[in-house]
């Protein structure tokens, strides 16, 4: 009876056995196979590798012809937007009677700060000079206008853009231009308080008397934020 209970666990244990031999062998074929596919997948990658470095190579020298073009075109339209500028401000100061020379003196000196370039600065003047204001007004415009643009412009804009699209906004009486630099009060209300003032109604306000109104505005609305374009 032992013997052949021992036979019997003898035969189970030689049959499991077997079993897991050929479990194992079945495992290393198919970590072979796996072996071999992965080979061929990384031969097949740098194959791919050198595919694609090859055609960096070729590509390459068109794509730095492009951004050279790119850089060129850019060269170009800075120096079309310039001469356009600079045109449009000798243009407006002839016409006012202003010295030329004291007008791009003007922008030079505006732009000195980096915060807007010449071009930007002739268009601002140019728009100031076309609502009337003096040059000397204009300046101190541009100026209060650059404070308040500084740190309260609308957030897409740069403080260039900001503050000639504010002097278009005057130029054309249009506040909510003028807001993108950061003077919140309506241009209309500037003329009312004016209005006010010198005892007369809005709508009786010459053109000279609206541009009063609207220096005194400016200047009052921007007097916390002098000094805050040189902070930047």
């Amino acid at each position: 009876m032992a013997d052949n209970a021992i036979n019997i666990i003898l035969k189970a244990k030689t049959a499991e056995a077997c079993k897991n031999i050929k479990r194992a062998s079945n495992e290393i074929k198919q970590l072979g196979h796996n072996f071999n596919k992965a080979r061929n997948d990384l031969r097949n990658f740098k194959m791919h590798v050198s595919s694609l470095g090859a055609l960096f190579k070729t590509i390459m020298p068109a794509i730095a012809a492009y951004k050279i073009q790119d850089t060129i075109m850019g060269w170009v339209k800075a120096a079309s937007n310039f001469r356009g500028a600079i045109l449009g401000l000798s243009a407006i100061a002839q016409h006012k009677g202003i010295e030329i020379g004291r007008a791009f003196q003007a922008a030079s000196k505006l732009s000195a700060d980096g915060l807007m370039d010449v071009t930007a600065a002739s268009k601002a003047l140019q728009n100031l000079l076309q609502r009337g204001f003096t040059l000397k007004e204009s300046i101190e415009i541009i100026q209060r206008l650059k404070d308040a643009a500084a740190f309260n412009r609308a957030a897409h804009l740069s403080l260039a853009e900001a503050v000639v699209t504010a002097t278009e906004g005057l130029k054309n009486e249009n506040s909510i231009l003028v807001d993108n630099a950061g003077v919140t009060k309506n241009v209309s209300v500037m003329w009312k308080e004016y209005a006010q003032k010198i005892g007369k109604g809005v709508k009786q306000l010459t053109l000279a008397e609206k541009r009063q109104a609207e220096l005194n505005g400016i200047m009052q609305e921007t007097e916390p934020m002098v000094g805050n374009a040189a902070k930047i």
